[in-house]
This record gives C-alpha cells, sequence and structure tokens, in this order.
C-alpha cells in the first residue's frame, strides 16, 4: 500500500502496529512521537494506510492535503495525477516531490 505522498505504508510503524492490533505498541509510538509541541495520544495513531477505506488514518493524515486530493482524484498515488506537479505538491516538503518523481519514473518504465 502506497500513501498519496509515495510513502510505503508497510514500512512505516504505526500502520504496521495497527495492522497488528498492537495497543500496546500504539501507545508506544504516541510517547515516542509526542514533542513538547504536539502530544499524541493512541487513538490519533490508529491507521489502515492513507488510501484505506476505513476511517482509521493517522491524525496529520486526517487533515492532509495531498490525501485529500488523492481521494477526490482517485490516483495511486499523486506522482501519477496528470496535474503533477501541482501548488499542492510545491507547498510540500522537498522529500515529497523527490519520492513522487522516483515513483513516476518507476511507473512509466513498466
Amino acid at each position: 500500500m502506497r500513501a498519496y505522498c509515495g510513502l510505503d505504508c508497510h514500512e512505516c510503524e504505526i500502520y504496521i502496529a495497527s495492522q497488528a492490533n498492537d495497543a500496546a505498541e500504539i501507545a508506544r509510538l504516541a510517547q515516542q512521537f509526542s514533542t513538547d509541541q504536539q502530544t499524541f495520544h493512541s487513538e490519533d495513531l490508529w491507521c489502515d494506510g492513507c488510501a484505506g477505506t476505513g476511517n482509521r488514518h493517522f491524525v496529520w493524515c486526517q487533515e492532509c492535503g495531498i490525501r485529500i486530493c488523492g481521494v477526490r482524484r482517485q490516483v495511486v498515488h499523486c506522482g501519477l495525477c496528470a496535474d503533477f506537479p501541482c501548488a499542492t505538491i510545491d507547498a510540500a516538503p522537498p522529500d515529497v516531490k523527490a519520492r513522487l518523481e522516483a515513483l513516476r519514473a518507476d511507473e512509466g518504465k513498466e
């Protein structure tokens, strides 16, 4: 499963723990990812993947403009969008655009 921003959900600690229904690991990750600026609680982390059809998404992903647009456009990931790159991708951290460009190039080879 690939997130709209190009991340591989199967490499995400939150996704892995969620799929294993590992509440203790989710609680540990919530504590690990919390900072003075942002506190996470276990209920913030449960995730079935960015493109998952359920309502369990990491709290940041629920409001992510990239995810919202990808869902609306029904693309596998944003690198495959006809409008890539767009203002949403250009406003994202540089690694997002680079990751999607690499995926787009790989898709073109197949």
